[in-house]
C-alpha cells in the first residue's frame, strides 16, 4: 500500500517536497490558497491525486477532502497560517512541518531574514511535529 501524503505549501520549496514524495511513489493530495500555481504544478506532476485550492484554512471543504483522501502524514512546506489541530488530526501517522531554520532558533516566518540579519554562519531545515505553538513540537530531523 502506498503512503498518502497531504501537503500544504507554496511554490518552489514545495516542489521540492511535491517531486521527493512522487519520487517515492507517494499518493499526494495538495491545499493551497493561491490557486494560480495550480496550473503550474497540474501540468509539471500529473500524477499528484488532487489540488484543493480553498478560501480560509477554517474551510469546510479542507476537511472533507482530508477525510476523504484519509492521509498517513500530513506535512507542512513554506505556508502561511497555521494548521490548525482539526486538521492536524486527521493525519494518521503524524502532521510534519518542514522549517527553513535550525530550531529552535528562529521560530515563525521569515527564519532566512533573521538568519542574515544575526550573521549566522550555518543554517538548515528542521522536520517536527506541528503543535498549536508556532515551530515548537518536538524535532524529529535536522
Amino acid at each position: 500500500m502506498r503512503l498518502k501524503i497531504s501537503i500544504f505549501g507554496f511554490y518552489s520549496s514545495t516542489e521540492h517536497l511535491i517531486k521527493a514524495c512522487l519520487d517515492l511513489k507517494y499518493e499526494l493530495q495538495i491545499f493551497n490558497n493561491e490557486s494560480q500555481w495550480f496550473n503550474t504544478l497540474a501540468s509539471s506532476y500529473p500524477k499528484i491525486h488532487s489540488l484543493i485550492s480553498f478560501e480560509s484554512i477554517h474551510d469546510s471543504l479542507i476537511l472533507d477532502e482530508l477525510e476523504s483522501f484519509q492521509p498517513d502524514y500530513i506535512f507542512v512546506s513554506s505556508f502561511n497560517k497555521k494548521i490548525p489541530a482539526n486538521i492536524c488530526n486527521k493525519a494518521f501517522v503524524a502532521a510534519i512541518n518542514f522549517h527553513p531554520s535550525l530550531l529552535p532558533k528562529f521560530r515563525g516566518p521569515d527564519p532566512y531574514f533573521w538568519v542574515i540579519k544575526n550573521g549566522e554562519k550555518t543554517t538548515g531545515i528542521s522536520a517536527h511535529i506541528i503543535t498549536q505553538e508556532w515551530d515548537a513540537g518536538d524535532i524529529i530531523y535536522q
